[in-house]
């Protein structure tokens, strides 16, 4: 607001007075203590506008500096939670890896128990041995990167990983909507903490140049003060020690080598650039919402298709078992059935991980995640 602006002053001191200077060399120079106290006012009548400009920019500045500060709390919200789901993944392949290699066991302790029973030659339980070991060493790469998401999410939340609590995530813990969140562009653009700082500082990029043009123009302020001073601290507050004035003040530029009309062609060279950030950041919004919506689509199509695949695959197995138990059936068939349902298994439980990722991606795309990680 353009408010009047009232300052007080006050000052002590000694001063020397030179009679000579008066035309009095015979009177020896006399020392005084000087007391002042004052205050005056001032009041910019503002006639072009440029002081309500300059606290439009700074006001404009102050909004997008608050949603730069969301944008920073959103993204880390969106990298809590995805970190999360990267952990609940991988704990649910962790559980499906092992859950493979107990199948892998079923399938030896059943070429074992064949071959005791003279059904089948020694030799049979050699390639569902290989197979055993082969899947039991895809555990220790995933038990690695499951330390290392969870060291990741101890840093997100500002921890060493040896002292951070860390919630045991599976995937079971994550309920995914049935409808994914649909932003049409006007919801998307008022809603995004990222694309509103970029408008409140084309918002201050503008005004600002309104502040320079003004700056072209006579500056007219009324003003008024009062003084008091005498030579001793009591008399200071005296009426008869006090002076005053009032009146009016004018201010209009002459020439200043072209200096402000220069100033007034940088703010606007400013206002195109931050026109063009604006712009950048609405389009760079709307393309991560299609990514994300892109991804969240293809990721649900292949988590079904994965679901599919491991019924099918599952039922093989459970038939090819039958069989051999029934000494109808090879070993080696059912060994393949039991690699095909452990292949089906792993990929269910990545792809059921990757959909719920890219559902995060897209919440925090559409700026519809809480800073705690929640869904508004």
């Amino acid at each position: 607001d353009n408010l009047p602006a009232l300052d007080l002053n006050g000052s002590r001191g000694r001063e020397r007075i030179n009679f000579a200077a008066f035309g009095f060399p015979e009177a020896p120079p006399l020392g005084i203590e000087r007391y002042q106290i004052g205050a005056s006012i001032k009041y910019d009548l503002d006639i072009f506008g440029g002081r309500r400009r300059t606290d439009e920019a700074a006001q404009a500045n102050l909004n997008a500096e608050t949603s730069r500060a969301a944008a920073a709390r959103l993204s880390l919200a969106g990298n809590v939670v995805l970190q999360a789901l990267e952990i609940a993944s991988l704990q649910s392949q962790i559980k499906a890896a092992q859950e493979v290699v107990d199948a892998d066991n079923e399938t030896v302790a059943l070429a074992e128990k064949a071959i005791k029973l003279g059904a089948q030659p020694d030799v049979s339980k050699l390639v569902p041995g290989a197979q055993l070991a082969q899947d039991q060493a895809t555990l220790p790469g995933l038990r690695r990167r499951l330390a290392q998401a969870r060291n990741a999410f101890a840093q997100l939340l500002g921890e060493a990983p040896g002292n951070a609590v860390i919630p045991n995530f599976t995937l079971a813990d994550f309920q995914a909507p049935a409808e994914a969140p649909v932003a049409v562009p006007s919801e998307l653009v008022r809603r995004r903490p990222d694309i509103v700082a970029a408008e409140q500082s084309l918002h201050a990029s503008v005004a600002l140049v309104g502040a320079r043009q003004a700056d072209l123009y006579p500056k007219l302020s009324l003003t008024g003060s009062i003084t008091n001073m005498a030579d001793t601290f009591r008399d200071a507050f005296d009426y008869s020690a006090s002076g005053w004035r009032y009146g009016a003040d004018l201010a209009a530029p002459i020439f200043h080598g072209g200096a402000l009309r220069a100033r007034v062609g940088v703010a606007k060279a400013d206002a195109d650039a931050a026109a063009a950030r604006y712009n950048q950041t609405v389009l760079r919004a709307f393309v991560q919402v299609a990514d994300a919506m892109s991804a969240l689509n293809y990721d649900t199509e292949t988590l079904a298709a994965q679901r599919r695949a491991l019924e099918v695959a599952q039922a093989n197995l459970d038939a090819r078992k039958r069989l051999y138990e029934l000494g109808r059936g090879e070993i080696l068939d059912t060994l393949d059935a039991q690699r095909q349902a452990n292949i089906a298994r792993r990929a269910a439980a990545a792809a059921e991980g990757e959909r719920l990722k890219s559902l995060a991606t897209l919440y925090a795309a559409t700026a519809t995640i809480d800073f705690d990680g929640r869904r508004k």
